[in-house]
């Protein structure tokens, strides 16, 4: 009998592993987070096993289902969304089954940042811009973050986005300003015609000494490069709206309040010039 962990992916259900689906369909008994793992995964477990959804459980419960399945002679597959070897909580499950004697094994998943640098189509790192990734989270509820591991001391590692916050203004109709620690940029937007238009931008640092030369060039190869991907995401949208297929709805009042006021202010103009 084994406790086999299953990274089940960032969310789409065809993105877990070959491994991790031939151990769900073979295993007799299922743990899985309920809220997290798509339901066309647990599909895969075999007729009549065992599904147990973890949401509700504690670490005691899910231990009592080990050791029933482990003295059953059942082989587990315990389902976490995402990879196992960041923010799983596998690490307390493995410390319970090795006190009780009883084996187990790791399947890597697919992780949210790697499905989500795919689904922009662009790379994590860049020669000579970037090749160090710092994948971190907020205090939260589950656990609160060790003081050296705030956004302000992995700032000091030499990240180009520096600071506990960020600050983004709009002033309408076209000009915007993002004030990050240390920087400012503007972005001004100046139509050209009905389909294009020209964004300048600008960079204002504090520090502008010969030893924060390298620090400022960085943080401009960065701001491009951001740039770069909106520009392809933007141009994504515009041909959505052009296809027959698509059809506009409303905008989203949680998401999408500036938008929505933009419109607003320009169509108040539009009509007062007509």
């Amino acid at each position: 009998m084994t406790v086999h962990f299953i990274g089940a992916g960032p969310g789409a259900p065809d993105l877990i592993t070959v491994r991790g689906q031939n151990l769900v369909a073979r295993c007799p008994v299922c743990l899985f987070a309920g809220s997290l793992v798509p339901r066309e995964i647990i599909a895969l477990c075999p007729q009549g096993a065992r599904v147990i959804d973890t949401a509700p459980l504690d670490l005691d419960a899910i231990t009592t289902e080990f050791v029933a399945a482990h003295d059953a002679g059942l082989d587990v597959a315990r389902l976490h969304s995402g990879d196992l070897s960041v923010w799983s909580a596998m690490g307390e499950q493995i410390r319970r089954l090795e006190a009780h004697g009883i084996p187990y094994t790791v399947t890597p998943g697919v992780p949210s940042f790697a499905a989500a640098a795919a689904a922009l189509g662009r790379e994590l790192t860049l020669p000579g811009v970037a090749q160090t990734v710092v994948l971190t989270r907020t205090s939260g509820r589950a656990s609160a973050m060790p003081s050296g591991e705030s956004l302000a001391a992995y700032a000091a590692t030499g990240a180009t986005r520096k600071g506990e916050r960020a600050w983004y203004f709009w002033l309408y109709p076209n000009f915007m300003f993002n004030c990050y620690e240390g920087y400012l940029d503007t972005n001004l937007v100046i139509p050209l015609d009905v389909d294009h238009c020209r964004v300048v931008f600008d960079f204002y640092f504090s520090d502008l000494s010969e030893a924060a030369r390298s620090y400022n060039e960085e943080s401009v190869a960065v701001g491009n490069r951001v740039q770069d991907e909106d520009l392809g995401i933007c141009e994504a949208v515009q041909r959505g709206l052009k296809s027959r297929a698509y059809g506009a709805g409303r905008l989203s009042v949680r998401r999408e309040a500036g938008e929505q006021w933009f419109h607003k202010l320009l169509a108040a103009d539009l009509k007062s010039g007509l």
